[in-house]
């Protein structure tokens, strides 16, 4: 353990060479306590951390001292107390005590790093399936400008057939119990190490798209060729659209539930 007053900290941060072999001690530690120390101090501290290294700092406190330390820290957690709401005005999140800054970072933020990670991902995958299909029409009617779709299905993709479920999909997604999560806490590191938002892990729904968007448009294309109607009358455009259009919806659709690790009543 490392105990540091507040005199003795303003001279190490004063001098880079004490504020380095500092940093260096302190990571050593198991803990490190700071005591007597002002406002400024705190921020200080914060941000001799943040500059050092890609880490993300927290910061949490319950009292109008802590908020310049709050608003320094890359995350900030007020603590709703006695001392006034400063602090929690000026936080991120609030809580009520502080235990339950477990529950905020192995459970709650866990989760909200891996709905966000997933819905990101989601949505441009998504929006290319459908654009892709529109993109291999111009091929073959010559770059015109003639549309492929209704005006009203693209109107409706997003609005209705598709971010409804995704929405209510990742809104509730946990790939474990919080039970789980708070007995192992090694199940923390996919946030810490980036793991489900990565470079790879994003053009990987890119290829995914571009080729669920060609197989949906050349296999409606190419599996409807020959198709008339009852009069011999071969089907105009707007049939071969549609039908692309409702292989894509179903498509995306089953490509959420294979995504999706929890399945509640709502999804269902």
């Amino acid at each position: 353990m490392l105990a540091v007053e507040g005199s003795v900290l303003a001279r190490i941060l004063a001098c880079p060479e004490l504020e380095e072999m500092f940093f260096k001690m302190s990571l050593s530690a198991k803990s490190v306590i700071c005591c007597r120390v002002s406002p400024k101090q705190k921020a200080d501290v914060v941000h001799m951390y943040r500059k050092r290294g890609p880490w993300v700092t927290l910061s949490i406190g319950d009292g109008a001292n802590d908020v310049s330390m709050i608003l320094e820290a890359n995350i900030g957690v007020g603590i709703r107390g006695k001392e006034g709401t400063q602090a929690v005005r000026s936080a991120d999140y609030s809580i009520s005590q502080f235990r339950f800054l477990q529950n905020l970072l192995f459970v709650h933020g866990r989760n909200g790093y891996i709905r966000v990670a997933k819905m990101i991902c989601f949505y441009f995958y998504k929006n290319i399936v459908v654009v892709f299909s529109q993109i291999n029409f111009a091929f073959f009617n010559g770059f015109s400008g003639q549309i492929f779709f209704p005006e009203w299905l693209p109107q409706l993709y997003n609005a209705v057939f598709t971010s409804w479920q995704c929405l209510f999909a990742f809104m509730l997604e946990q790939d474990v119990k919080p039970e789980m999560a708070l007995a192992c806490p090694n199940v923390y590191s996919v946030g810490q190490e980036g793991r489900l938002f990565t470079f790879g892990e994003f053009w990987k729904q890119i290829v995914l798209a571009v080729w669920h968007g060609c197989t949906c448009y050349y296999l409606t294309l190419y599996g409807g060729q020959g198709a008339n109607e009852e009069g011999g009358r071969t089907y105009e455009t707007w049939y071969s659209s549609t039908a692309v259009f409702a292989l894509i919806i179903h498509v995306v659709t089953y490509k959420l539930f294979v995504d999706t690790h929890y399945w509640s009543i709502i999804l269902m």
